[in-house]
């Protein structure tokens, strides 16, 4: 592994660490740095503020390998994998859940799970003719961005006791079944 790339894991890997014992907002950069035992400047080489090392964390361990699932078409085995880490991690996650605002958390899931259904639906040119004409691929794929962040987000603050198998297996049930659907049931 490059130094770069060794350096940035660092510069993550205290930041982590430093979320076990430190509120998010009471974070700074110093205490990443001195944490990794590196000097200021090379924080911001590699970085601009503490919520791009919570972007590019979720990118390495979940954005970058999910995607390459996603190329590949295994796109239930993508979704579990998502599941899966943010499971593996759930106290790390289940904090920076707790940021709000701009460049918050919530905003680059939002942003990524939207650019990744956004290219789907464009590459799979999705029959439109089927579609009502007010739907369009940026509206489909805003309403399934809010529905999975929304999922994601409620599971790892409330539920602890849901198994990642049975929240897959409802997730998806949700995505195929229309409210009416599950009214009638």
């Amino acid at each position: 592994m490059e130094k770069k790339e060794l350096t940035k894991q660092l510069l993550g890997e205290s930041f982590r660490n430093l979320l076990d014992t430190t509120p998010f907002e009471k974070i700074t950069i110093r205490m990443i740095t001195d944490a990794a035992g590196v000097i200021r400047p090379t924080f911001y080489h590699y970085f601009k503020d503490k919520y791009e090392v919570v972007e590019w964390i979720f990118e390495e361990e979940i954005g970058n390998p999910v995607k390459e699932l996603i190329k590949s078409g295994l796109y239930r085995e993508a979704a579990k994998m998502l599941f899966v880490k943010i499971d593996e991690n759930r106290e790390y996650y289940k904090k920076i859940f707790e940021v709000e605002g701009q460049n918050s958390f919530t905003e680059v899931l939002e942003r990524d799970i939207y650019d990744t259904l956004s290219g789907l639906l464009k590459e799979h040119k999705i029959k439109h003719r089927d579609w009502p004409r007010v739907l369009s691929d940026d509206i489909v794929a805003k309403y399934y961005t809010m529905i999975t962040v929304n999922v994601i987000r409620s599971w790892v603050e409330n539920g602890k006791e849901v198994k990642t198998s049975d929240l897959l297996e409802a997730y998806g049930f949700l995505l195929t079944h229309s409210a009416t659907e599950l009214a009638d049931l």
